[in-house]
């Protein structure tokens, strides 16, 4: 008998996609899956449609012993949700009631120092036009905080460049909400949409390719940032961390952070506090011993 599950997995997909899940938590969740179930078949000789408790606990065991322990709470999630899908579908018993959730210690944000976000900014070839839109992009996304995913999907209508505003519709919580940002990003703002206004465009997307006009996908400025980093080891979301600890270690109050960044609680935020902590600890260390 062939061992499939294809068709579960399908029609988890179509489920999720009915209910308006984000499509980049669509496709992880069925990377995570589709992994486990491979897993499954060539290991326990078993699919995910006919595994039990014991079968999921030893995959568990499988995933801690090879990855880090925040990827295998997301696989451990993923099952879950299918399950419980499952079961509201059929009646049949989730196989998740026995199998504990596994512990990881989730590793703090890692920010830049000031002069190493500005080293990066500075990196970029600003006087080309992919250059002005490129320092564009990364300065606002430094200044207000935003995710990678939520500057890339800016329209030029989101934004009020004098005021310094701009409205994320397309965020994580699916609440839409306004960011700030400073003097820096409404300067080249500023002139991107100047430079802009010399490439082909159709539509209202903000960030466009200059030879074609076409949208610039998140993954191109993912890319894009690791290339400009490269020699850093430089991320697109490090600027974001950057962003909420630069304000903490300058006395901001956790709460205005925690609304600038979308988190929907301030535990979230808070562990931003810890990285400020961890630097001053570090700080302190500095002073030689008498």
């Amino acid at each position: 008998m062939l061992l499939d599950d294809s068709l579960l997995l399908t029609d988890y997909k179509t489920y999720q996609e009915a209910t308006g899940l984000r499509p980049s938590s669509i496709r992880q969740s069925g990377y995570n899956l589709s992994r486990a179930s491979r897993w499954m078949i060539s290991m326990r000789k078993t699919t995910l449609s006919a595994a039990t408790g014991i079968d999921i606990t030893a995959l568990m065991a499988a995933k801690l012993r090879e990855c880090k322990g925040v990827t295998v709470q997301g696989t451990w999630h993923h099952l879950h949700a299918m399950y419980a899908w499952r079961q509201s579908m059929t009646d049949q018993p989730s196989p998740m009631t026995k199998v504990p959730r596994p512990k990881a210690d989730k590793p703090l944000p890692k920010a830049l120092r000031p002069e190493q976000v500005k080293a990066f900014l500075d990196s970029i070839q600003q006087w080309t036009v992919q250059g002005c839109r490129d320092r564009a992009f990364f300065q606002l996304m430094y200044e207000s905080g935003m995710r990678v995913g939520e500057v890339a999907s800016l329209l030029v209508s989101d934004l009020d460049v004098q005021a310094g505003e701009a409205l994320v519709r397309d965020a994580k919580s699916r609440k839409s909400r306004v960011v700030l940002f400073g003097a820096g990003a409404t300067m080249w703002l500023s002139r991107w949409l100047e430079r802009r206004e010399e490439c082909l465009h159709q539509g209202d997307a903000l960030w466009i390719a200059p030879r074609t006009g076409k949208p610039v996908k998140t993954a191109v400025w993912v890319k894009r940032a690791h290339q400009l980093g490269e020699e850093q080891g430089i991320s697109s979301h490090q600027l974001r961390h950057s962003f909420a600890t630069h304000l903490l270690e300058n006395g901001a109050d956790i709460r205005a952070v925690q609304e600038l960044m979308g988190h929907s609680s301030v535990v979230q935020t808070q562990r931003y506090d810890l990285v400020v902590s961890s630097r001053r600890r570090n700080a302190r260390d500095l002073l030689p011993a008498l």
